[in-house]
């Protein structure tokens, strides 16, 4: 069972960097574009314990360095650090509130990408952060939750359990 939930999780996870890497370039809007990876760690701090984010998140972003060109553990360590607040906020937080999965998802996107801007500029790597630069971050965070809905009918099929038999109880 674990050894297949694995499976899930690594295949889902190529397959959203595959996206990142050839569908998002050609979708994207004034130089924003989705970042479908990150939703699968936004998922997993909403609906899995927390010894699963870090691992996702080191995955994810050493991958997406690698594939992005840039220098490598930068996107990784922007993951991880976000990552973990967006585990410690999402057990912590009234779950019923309406719209608190795309608020927090907005967030935890821009502050990545704002993280990975940062430590690129410090690094020397990318121009000091200008407002054009903080208006693609946000225009990238909420393109990204555009897809939230679709991911999340995806993923809760992937990962939630689903019963052979059915159960039903008369009244």
């Amino acid at each position: 069972m674990l050894r297949a939930l694995r499976f899930k999780i690594i295949l889902l996870g190529v397959i959203l960097l595959i996206l990142d890497c050839s569908f998002a370039p050609v979708i994207q809007i004034s130089g924003a574009r989705p970042l479908f990876s990150f939703l699968l760690i936004a998922y997993a701090a909403f609906h899995w314990d927390s010894r699963r984010i870090l691992p996702l998140a080191a995955f994810l972003g050493l991958a997406r360095d690698i594939l992005g060109g840039g220098v490598w553990g930068v996107e990784m360590l922007s993951l991880l650090c976000v990552g973990y607040l967006l585990d410690l906020i999402s057990h912590k937080i009234e779950r019923e509130f309406p719209g608190i999965y795309f608020l927090l998802t907005v967030i935890f996107c821009f502050f990545v990408l704002l993280g990975e801007m940062f430590l690129d500029s410090a690094l020397g790597k990318a121009a000091p952060i200008t407002m054009d630069h903080l208006r693609v971050i946000f225009l990238s965070s909420i393109y990204t939750v555009l897809f939230l809905p679709l991911f999340y009918q995806i993923a809760d099929f992937l990962f939630q359990p689903h019963s052979e038999l059915r159960q039903y109880e008369l009244f």
